[in-house]
Parts: structure tokens; sequence; C-alpha cells
């Protein structure tokens, strides 16, 4: 573990130890080295969040095994190599585990409206875990 990550677990248990914070309500979110830190405490502390949101990272797939229990959203671009390929892996490793998820795929161009009726659609699956995935170029 870096010096960094240390370092926000220990803030994170002074805030929650110091201030009226349910600590069954935290969340955590990242997007590229963030989604990276993100993605190894769900790992390693798999009762600290109670969600979380990766965006455009990724992480080795053979400690994730905790997040196949967790609730999450799963956030990349299809051209960003690393990070599609670590949502492929991770969905493989959920399938072959038997836990489904939802996911959908969509242009990061499209009007609002259509890109909150896509996510309004896979959140009405019903899902504890949920991969979306930007079209390539936009």
């Amino acid at each position: 573990m870096s010096d960094e990550v240390g370092t926000a677990l220990r803030l994170l248990d002074a805030v929650v130890s110091r201030y009226s914070i349910d600590k069954y309500r935290l969340y955590a979110t990242g997007q590229s080295m963030g989604g990276m830190i993100s993605f190894y405490l769900n790992a390693t502390h798999p009762d600290l969040f109670a969600a979380s949101l990766f965006v455009g990272s990724q992480w080795d797939v053979t400690v994730l095994n905790p997040l196949a229990k967790k609730k999450f959203f799963y956030i990349v671009s299809a051209a960003d190599p690393k990070a599609s390929k670590g949502m492929r892996e991770l969905a493989d490793m959920l399938t072959n585990k038997g836990v489904a998820f939802g996911t959908t795929t969509f242009s990061a161009r499209l009007p609002q409206h259509e890109q909150e009726k896509a996510i309004e659609a896979l959140l009405g699956q019903g899902f504890d875990i949920n991969f979306v995935q930007f079209t390539a170029g936009t």
C-alpha cells in the first residue's frame, strides 16, 4: 500500500470518528488513478463502502473477488484500452461466479436526455453492479 492510500484511510477514519457520520453510508469514487485506489480499497476493505463509482480505471482482477458482493457502477470509454480490458476482465470474473450485472453502451455525445434514458433503463434492471461503456470516439 502506498503512503497516499494509507493517509487516505487514516483521514477517513479520523473524519468518521470526529464527526457525526454514518459509517455504513460511505461511498467511494475515483477516475484513473483515483479509480484504481477505489478498486484497491474495495478489494482490501470490502465492508468500508456502501457503494462505489469507478471511472476510466482498472485493477488486477485476481484480487477483485470481494466486488462480487458489492454495489457499484463501472464507467469506461471503449477508446481506453486499459480500462476497457479491465471492464471485460471484471465482467468475465463476475460471469464465472454467476453474478448478474447490468450493462449499457452508448455515445457520450448523445443529448443529455437520451443518456439519462439509457441510465434509467439500466437502473430499471435492478442490478447492484452496473457497467457503462461510451462508444469509441465519443
